[in-house]
C-alpha cells in the first residue's frame, strides 16, 4: 500500500472542505426538521445587528459568526430548493418556505436518523416488510434506511433496534405509502 503525504496547506484543505460538507449536511437537516415542525417558515435574513455594550472585538467576533450562520443557512436553502425539498413562495411581507412532499419524507427521515432515545430495557422495535417483487427499489432504500437508523437483521425482512422511533417511523412507511407491506410495533424482545 502507497502512503500518501500531504503537505500543511493540503491538509488545512482538505480539513476545511470536510468541515463545509458536514456543516451543510447539518444546517440543511436542521432547516427541514424546522421546516416539518412550523409547516411554513419565512425567511428574512439578518436585517440589522442588535446593539451589545460588549467590546467592539466580541461584537465583531459576534456579527461574523452570525453572518457565517446566514450564510449557511441560505445556502442550505438554496441546495433544498435545487433537491425540490423545499419552494418558495413570495409574498407581500417576504418570502416563505414550504416542504414539499419529498421534503416532508426526508426531513422525517432526518428526525428518525437524529433520534438518539432508548426504549426501555428489554423493549425493541421491530420492523417487518413484505414488499412485492416490483417494488425492489423500495425494498433496497428501506433496507438501507433501517441500517444507517441503527437496526439490525433478525431474520429475512425482520429488523430490530433499541431506538424509540417507532411513531415517527409509521409516519414516515405511511409518507410513503407503504402501510400495506410494512409493520412497525414495539414488544419485548422476541425469543428466538
Amino acid at each position: 500500500m502507497v502512503e500518501v503525504h500531504l503537505t500543511k496547506h493540503e491538509r488545512s484543505r482538505a480539513k476545511q472542505r470536510a468541515t463545509r460538507r458536514l456543516a451543510s449536511i447539518t444546517v440543511s437537516a436542521d432547516v427541514l426538521l424546522e421546516l416539518l415542525a412550523v409547516g411554513v417558515a419565512t425567511y428574512r435574513g439578518v436585517r440589522g445587528w442588535p446593539f451589545t455594550t460588549v467590546s467592539r472585538e466580541q461584537d465583531r467576533a459576534w456579527h461574523d459568526q452570525l453572518r457565517e450562520y446566514v450564510r449557511q443557512e441560505q445556502q442550505a436553502i438554496l441546495r433544498l430548493k435545487r433537491r425540490r425539498l423545499v419552494e418558495a413562495i413570495a409574498t407581500s411581507d417576504g418570502v416563505h418556505y414550504m416542504l414539499t412532499e419529498a421534503g416532508k419524507v426526508e426531513a422525517m427521515r432526518q428526525q428518525i436518523l437524529r433520534e438518539e432515545r432508548e426504549l426501555e430495557e428489554g423493549f425493541y422495535c421491530y420492523v417487518s416488510f413484505d414488499i412485492p417483487v416490483h417494488g425492489n427499489a423500495q425494498r433496497d432504500a428501506l433496507r438501507s434506511f433501517l441500517k444507517a437508523v441503527g437496526f439490525t437483521l433478525v431474520h429475512y425482512s425482520l429488523w430490530r433496534s433499541r431506538k424509540d422511533v417507532a411513531g415517527a417511523l409509521r409516519q414516515l412507511i405511511t409518507q410513503c405509502h407503504l402501510e400495506r407491506a410494512v409493520t412497525v410495533f414495539v414488544t419485548q424482545e422476541l425469543s428466538q
